[in-house]
């Protein structure tokens, strides 16, 4: 574990869960360093994030319930004391990663470490093929793997569903 002049601990950090979060709010790029203070009190009690290069700080909700371990863990889940060798992925595995979005063909772990780990809420395993992120507060971005742990499908795949219904719809109506 590194160690700031401080005496804070430094992480690298990834992002987590809010893949689109919009205005106001800030994704944390992959290898930035950061130091991290667990602050759960009140309704929205969390996470306290610094960036050491800038001293932006973000307050990252963490709902213990949701994510099913203790801030600890989760913590322990989302960085590393060492940088993430990006240039070891592969090519579409680092385009997104360093776009922090999905691509079809990016493995699990380009994923998670483009968006960081999901919410075990909503995704109980690493081993499913369906992960469940935000893309805001109460919009779902999905990202589906093939058998082969590849990125088939990702996205607001509702959405999806309900525009390809209505265009059905209105062929219909239109017959």
């Amino acid at each position: 574990m590194k160690v700031d002049r401080r005496g804070n601990e430094v992480y690298q950090s990834s992002y987590a869960n809010y893949v689109d979060p919009g205005e106001g709010h800030t994704i944390i790029p992959i290898n930035t360093a950061v130091t991290i203070k667990i602050n759960l009190k009140g309704p929205r009690g969390g996470l306290v994030i610094t960036s050491i290069e800038d001293q932006k700080v973000i307050r990252f909700e963490y709902n213990q319930k949701n994510m099913g371990m203790s801030p600890e863990a989760y913590i322990e889940q989302i960085t590393s004391s060492t940088r993430v060798a990006v240039d070891k992925f592969s090519r579409i595995d680092q385009k997104g990663i360093l776009e922090g979005k999905s691509y079809i063909g990016m493995t699990k772990n380009g994923i998670r470490a483009a968006f960081g780990y999901p919410a075990t809420h909503r995704t109980p395993s690493l081993e499913n093929q369906t992960w469940i992120y935000w893309k805001i507060r109460f919009q779902n971005y999905y990202v589906r793997f093939d058998k082969y742990g590849k990125v088939k499908i990702s996205g607001d795949i509702e959405k999806r569903l309900r525009d390809i219904e209505d265009r059905l719809d209105a062929i219909e109506k239109s017959k």
